[in-house]
């Protein structure tokens, strides 16, 4: 009897494990990223992206921006150009359209990321890809982060009903963001990529 429900559990994890795995789409953000960079790219930071923007689950966010899904893509800062981009559909949960639009704003961020250092693209897509630019002229985190402290500024996190729970700063936010970004992603990295994080 003990030995039925231990095949049980184990079958449950699984089911479960594959399920998350399967929840992040791996292979849609895959198709979409070498669509737009290339089959060299290395998409699993963006399958790391969606681990730590939603754990690979299709949300809104609860910061006041109303993001949406598992990369949590802003409606109000992107919805009419993915629209006029052809990505009509990107807001429906699972549909292609939604995987090429996070891979066309990444690469349009990129196009903007002069030191084609892979943390300022993920962290451009975290915040205001100018201000990221700027604190990042040396192309060194470092020096970016630094570059941040001297302006930061607390920004709600959680928000409901117009009334703001929780602050965070908005550099320990983003800089942590492309390191959580790059911890994640070696941990499911296929192969050495020519693309360059930090």
């Amino acid at each position: 009897m003990i030995k039925k429900y231990i095949i049980l559990l184990f079958l449950v994890a699984l089911v479960l494990s594959s399920h998350l795995a399967e929840a992040c789409n791996k292979l849609k953000i895959k198709q979409a990223h070498e669509w737009f960079f290339g089959i060299d790219y290395p998409y699993w930071y963006s399958v790391a992206q969606a681990k730590i923007e939603s754990n690979c689950k299709w949300v809104t966010s609860l910061d006041g921006h109303e993001s949406i899904g598992y990369l949590q893509i802003t409606p109000k800062w992107f919805n009419e150009e993915l629209k006029k981009a052809g990505f009509y559909q990107w807001q429906e949960k699972d549909h292609i359209d939604y995987y090429f639009s996070h891979a066309y704003i990444l690469a349009k961020l990129h196009k903007q990321n002069k030191c084609r250092l892979l943390y300022i693209t993920y962290q451009c897509y975290n915040r205001t890809c100018q201000k990221v630019i700027k604190e990042n002229n040396s192309c060194s985190w470092e020096v970016g982060y630094q570059s941040c402290l001297q302006n930061d500024k607390q920004v709600c996190v959680l928000k409901k009903e117009d009334k703001c729970f929780q602050y965070r700063s908005s550099c320990d936010i983003n800089y942590s963001y492309s390191k959580k970004i790059y911890q994640e992603g070696k941990k499911i990295e296929e192969w050495k990529s020519k693309w360059i994080f930090y």
